[in-house]
């Protein structure tokens, strides 16, 4: 059994005006093959998948793609979004045949001419490995979610922290997701629902019993206790973006095989209402003007 890992990391805030580049992402540290996996085994999502790989009973071989991260920044000129969705086709031509994919994504990258960079990759991806190879694709709770992406993978898998303290976590969840597709035999089925919201960042505090984002992510983590879903997540989506499909995200994912994926659209549909009726519970307290002068 071969399975093929990669990354592709950047967050970008359309409103900079300072293009992120090639350099940007060679200056950062770009990784292929062996490499990859030697200098990511301990950290990240990379390194989820690796710990978890390599405690399957199966003892599949794991096979690095191209881990291509970079800072924060402005869109991405299209010129760089060329070069790193055709870096990463080359290395899953190169790897084939694979059993599986596992990609780390953030969910939130923008390139000249191309709002959804993820997306795309994950389409060209695609072509590729056909559709009977599983593709398992993490992103940030921040990622703008859009219907390509969840057609073009077989599972979505999300933090459920802000801030991020389950990086490693989640790709070990991601995993134990594609395990259960290639070993178990499930059959994934997706409801997504998106919702025309922005919230600020001020009360997305998951880890803080105060904050609307704490209870949303103990109901995440209660659904995802139960054998029957895959995944389940909340995409606040981050606020710096000027695009199209612009909004946050529901997302759960339940093995079909019973019940051609009811439980994932009703609880899907539940957890959206509770997030739509309680949007305003996002909004922060503002400090007067006088007194913050003062």
């Amino acid at each position: 059994m071969r399975i093929a890992i990669g990354q592709l990391w950047q967050e970008t805030n359309t409103f900079n005006p300072i293009p992120t580049t090639r350099k940007d992402f060679e200056d950062f540290g770009v990784l292929r093959g062996r490499e990859l996996i030697e200098k990511m085994a301990d950290t990240n999502e990379l390194g989820g998948f690796i710990q978890s790989l390599r405690k399957w009973p199966e003892q599949p071989e794991i096979v690095g793609l191209a881990r291509l991260p970079a800072w924060p920044g402005g869109a991405a000129t299209e010129e760089t979004f060329i070069w790193l969705r055709d870096l990463l086709v080359e290395e899953v031509s190169k790897a084939l045949p694979v059993d599986g994919v596992l990609l780390a994504l953030h969910g939130a990258m923008v390139a000249d001419g191309h709002p959804d960079v993820e997306g795309e990759v994950l389409q060209a991806i695609r072509k590729v490995i056909g559709n009977h190879v599983p593709l398992v694709a993490t992103l940030d709770l921040h990622a703008n979610i859009t219907f390509t992406l969840v057609e073009q993978a077989n599972a979505l898998v999300l933090y459920h922290t802000a801030p991020h303290i389950d990086v490693f976590e989640t790709g070990c969840r991601g995993a134990n997701v594609l395990r259960r597709i290639l070993v178990n035999g499930a059959r994934p089925v997706t409801a997504y629902q998106k919702l025309p919201l922005v919230v600020p960042a001020e009360r997305a505090n998951t880890q803080d019993p105060a904050s609307i984002s704490h209870g949303f992510r103990l109901q995440l983590e209660e659904l995802e206790r139960d054998p029957r879903i895959l995944s389940a997540g909340l995409a606040t989506v981050q606020p710096w973006l000027d695009i199209p499909e612009l909004g946050s995200s529901v997302i759960v994912v339940s093995d079909g095989s019973d019940d051609g994926g009811e439980l994932a659209y009703s609880a899907c549909q539940k957890l959206a209402l509770n997030v739509w009726e309680r949007r305003r519970d996002y909004l922060p307290e503002r400090t007067p003007l006088a007194d913050g002068v003062r």
